[in-house]
């Protein structure tokens, strides 16, 4: 059997063993049903070891789409690195832009991050983890 002739449920099902990044990667252009499909799948967003060029590759192709925005479910973010992710990310994409957005997580977090994080809570109060 063809992977393309795979239903959308089992794909779905695969799509959670690989990152978002590959998935839309790897996907996205390949036909409609495939863009169609990505477009309807819970985003949970994991940058945290991921490159700098990838991280702001994904983030000024995918996610200044509107569409996008809305299948964001999670985030997870770290300072790990010297460019400072944390604040980069949130300075460019509020968390209230996220209307499905449930949970936060940050590792490395710098007291700039906290301020940050201060303004725009009280806007998304529809955490179910943080």
């Amino acid at each position: 059997m063809k992977f393309e002739l795979l239903s959308n449920e089992i794909l779905i099902e695969y799509f959670e063993y690989l990152s978002i990044f590959d998935i839309f990667h790897s996907f996205d252009q390949l036909n409609y049903r495939f863009y169609k499909l990505l477009r309807t799948i819970p985003i949970h967003l994991n940058f945290q070891n991921v490159r700098k060029t990838k991280l702001f590759q994904f983030c000024r192709q995918k996610l200044s789409n509107s569409k996008i925005q809305q299948q964001i479910y999670s985030l997870c973010l770290s300072n790990k690195d010297a460019y400072g992710p944390i604040k980069a990310f949130l300075s460019r994409f509020p968390l209230d832009k996220f209307s499905n957005f449930h949970s936060l997580t940050l590792t490395q977090i710098e007291d700039e991050n906290i301020a940050q994080l201060k303004s725009m809570l009280p806007i998304s109060s529809k955490f179910f983890s943080l």
